[in-house]
């Protein structure tokens, strides 16, 4: 897939979240949840081809297996369309959050603070008046 196909269907995705209140905790907290759909057979297969599998094979006491992948909680496998997305506009301006004496340092150090920013407000792990939340975000590694 091109590139800018995938910048531009995501920066369009962005777009509709934030004008859908995506994770807003503003909203009526009396609301129902819509309803969840289980995926349609095209939509699981647009992920599946999305996913940059392996190919790995090993010798095991059984002959040669192809290696299967099953630690998915943890740490998923890469998409391709995410990966392509970080490539052009996050790693080329990538660098050391543990200084700001550069403008590519300045650029990581912002982007990890509105990370944390973001998953506080959609995980509910922040502090609000009159209530302690139990939930906190914590960056590793």
């Amino acid at each position: 897939m091109d590139p800018s196909i995938e910048f531009n269907s995501l920066a369009r995705l962005r777009q509709d979240r934030k004008s859908s209140n995506h994770c807003s905790r503003e909203s009526d907290p009396s609301q129902k949840e819509l309803p969840v759909l289980p995926p349609s057979p095209e939509l699981l297969k647009t992920l599946y081809d999305d996913c940059i599998h392996s190919t790995y094979t090993h010798d095991s006491p059984f002959g040669k297996k192809k290696s299967t992948y099953l630690d998915w909680f943890a740490s998923g496998r890469p998409m391709r369309s995410i990966e392509s997305v970080l490539s052009n506009t996050v790693l080329p301006f990538y660098a050391n959050t543990h200084t700001h004496s550069t403008s590519t340092a300045k650029f990581t150090s912002a982007s990890v603070a509105n990370s944390r920013k973001t998953i506080i407000r959609c995980v509910n792990a922040q502090t609000a008046k009159g209530h302690r939340h139990e939930a906190v975000v914590l960056f590793c590694g």
